[in-house]
């Protein structure tokens, strides 16, 4: 789970259209979605970029 929120939180800040809001607590994630349109199946690793480059996990 700790991955999906790490690669949401990514996604957050690189597309706010997509996720406009993460809160995490200590038990708790909290994501609120944007206004883009979505198709299915989203790839959460094709979305996320790093200053206009796909993003390259570095762990």
């Amino acid at each position: 789970m700790a991955n999906l929120i790490a690669e949401i939180l990514v996604l957050h800040g690189t597309r706010p259209d997509l996720v406009r809001e993460v809160r995490v607590c200590r038990n708790l994630a909290e994501i609120v979605r944007g206004e883009a349109v979505v198709e299915a199946p989203m790839d959460i690793a094709a979305l996320m970029m790093n200053r206009g480059s796909p993003f390259r996990p570095f762990i």
